[in-house]
């Protein structure tokens, strides 16, 4: 199978539809590096729409707050654990609103002991957020909130999109934009409602809606074209590529288009749904946020 694609580009002039922009981001964090890239792109999306942001800590055990206050684990008291761990997610939560590139930013903040999926769904639903934005991985030691195996549940279960950040990541500079989809319109409709919210508040944004060809998966040009041109021209999108990519699975024909063309960020649905909609399936947009090094934007269609 030749790894090319068929890109076909469109510019229509459309008016724009106004959306509801998002008011409540929650970011999760363990403090980590990839915590604080997340919390810096949690902050530049606010400042665009004046957003609060809400800072999550949670403390799933205590087995490091040694590092914190050794004189506290010492004395094996679960008071003076509990203060000790309060203390420093609080002393960090300082630093970050009083940071001076934050200045004028709302902020609220929680702290929280026990699991860290549940804590984070809980105050998705308590605050309503419009948007959660996570760092992809912990660092071993502390409390591993946006490790792994939560960021995979996450990205299943969460009713709001999902940022994942794995680098420092400029809102300014999100210009290449990928959004793979199988454009099935019970799904890919939604989903693109969510989407363009983020993309209202980038500038001159380079959209590609990507549909990968695969084997097992396989689609005449002429109807994914006319697929995909449908798709565009019900949302009103007014300057867009459409790209139809050959591989041998779907995951590889995203993290290879998107190598291709220098991609700045991916955005996908997740699902457990089979079948015609492959394109959602779990394993394939974690095996996508996992394996790429890019910004992704997804979005769960469990409850949608």
């Amino acid at each position: 199978m030749i790894n090319d694609w068929r890109e076909f580009r469109f510019y229509q002039k459309i008016p724009k539809v106004k959306l509801k922009v998002m008011k409540k981001i929650l970011v999760p964090v363990d403090f980590s590096q990839e915590a604080m890239y997340a919390v810096d792109l949690a902050c530049q999306i606010a400042r665009k729409n004046r957003a609060e942001i809400t800072l999550l800590h949670i403390i799933e055990d205590f087995q490091s707050v040694s590092r914190w206050d050794k004189e506290a684990s010492a004395g094996k008291s679960y008071d003076a654990l509990t203060d000790a761990a309060t203390n420093f997610a609080n002393y960090q939560m300082d630093k970050i609103e009083k940071a001076e590139e934050n200045d004028g930013l709302h902020f609220a903040r929680k702290i929280r002991f026990g699991n860290p999926f549940k804590h984070v769904s809980k105050s998705m639903a308590e605050m309503e957020a419009d948007l959660v934005v996570m760092g992809s991985r912990g660092v071993s030691g502390l409390d591993e909130v946006v490790l792994g195996s939560n960021t995979e549940r996450m990205m299943r279960f969460a009713k709001s999109p999902l940022i994942t950040v794995k680098k420092q990541t400029q809102l300014d500079g999100l210009r290449k934009i990928v959004f793979a989809s199988d454009f099935s319109k019970e799904i890919a409709g939604v989903v693109m409602t969510h989407l363009k919210k983020f993309l209202h508040l980038l500038t001159d944004v380079e959209l590609h809606l990507l549909k990968v060809h695969t084997p097992s998966n396989w689609a005449t040009t002429r109807y994914s074209t006319q697929q995909l041109q449908e798709f565009a021209k019900a949302h009103h999108l007014q300057e867009f590529h459409l790209q139809l990519y050959n591989e041998l699975d779907e995951e590889s024909g995203i993290h290879n288009f998107a190598q291709d063309i220098n991609a700045d960020i991916i955005a996908m649905a997740t699902t457990g749904r089979t079948g015609m909609s492959r394109i959602f399936t779990e394993s394939i947009s974690e095996g996508v946020v996992n394996h790429s090094n890019r910004t992704t934007w997804t979005l769960s269609t469990r409850h949608l």
